[in-house]
Order: structure tokens, then C-alpha cells, then sequence
């Protein structure tokens, strides 16, 4: 459980280092473009983010309270979104340190590596829906 809410603490790092960064240089931060891939306006993305933030959220907040009653099915669509979500992310990020390099969309880390920190989260609330759903685990087990 914890892993849930350290993705989504490290992913409210990175919408707020970026924000900050929009607004204000901290030195300390890198710069807004390593921040952002450039794929949709600024403005949209801090729309998307925050949608995605919120979202998440609710999801750990009911696996942590012991509200959700997953099927097998639901269980296996977040693991197989979150596999294909990590290998796609994972590709990206060995493309961009090799052969494409100097394409500013593959070698732009930063996006890449949160990219593969939502797609931790999503594994692992499918591994956390198999395990509900396998054993029939209760509030307090799903909290330890």
C-alpha cells in the first residue's frame, strides 16, 4: 500500500517542481523544459496532471480503506495497461539514452521517468486487485 501513495507523492513532486518552475527559476530545480515535453500546451497538461493526481488518489484512498471489490477482470486490465504503459515508457527511455538521443521527445528523462512512475501505480493496483480478489482479503490486510 504504501508504494500507491509514494508513486502518487513523487508524481505531486513533479507537477509542483514543474508549476514552480513555470512561475518562478529555482536553481535548485531544472529548468521547466526538462520538465516538459512540449506534446500538449502547458496549461492542458497541469489540467490533465491534476485530473490524473485526483484520480489516483481516490483509488489509493479506497484500497487503503478497504472500499474496493475488484473483479478479476478489472484486476487484469490494470496490470496489462501497466505493463504495456512501463515497457512503452521503458523503451522510451532506452531509445532516448541511445539511438535517438537527439530526438527532444525520447531523450527528455524527466516526463519519461514519471511517466514510469504512473505506471508503477497502475501495476500495482492490479497486483493489489488480484491479491483482493485471489484471497478475499480484508480492510486491515490490504492496509499492512
Amino acid at each position: 500500500m504504501a508504494i500507491l501513495w509514494a508513486c502518487l507523492a513523487l508524481f505531486l513532486f513533479r507537477v509542483s517542481a514543474q508549476l514552480a518552475q513555470y512561475f518562478f527559476e529555482w536553481p535548485f530545480l531544472p529548468p521547466f523544459e526538462a520538465w516538459h515535453s512540449a506534446v500538449v500546451p502547458y496549461w492542458l497538461l497541469l489540467v490533465i496532471q491534476l485530473a490524473i493526481a485526483t484520480y489516483l488518489g481516490r483509488v489509493a484512498a479506497n484500497i487503503a480503506t478497504g472500499r474496493v471489490q475488484p473483479t478479476r477482470r478489472s484486476a487484469f486490465c490494470w496490470l496489462g495497461f501497466g505493463l504495456i504503459y512501463f515497457v512503452t515508457m521503458a523503451g522510451r527511455m532506452i531509445l532516448g539514452l541511445t539511438v535517438l538521443s537527439t530526438h527532444d521527445w525520447f531523450s527528455n528523462r524527466l516526463p519519461t521517468f514519471f511517466h514510469l512512475v504512473l505506471a508503477a501505480f497502475v501495476i500495482v493496483v492490479g497486483v493489489t486487485y488480484l491479491r483482493i480478489n485471489r484471497v478475499g482479503l480484508t480492510e486491515g490486510d490490504i492496509a499492512a
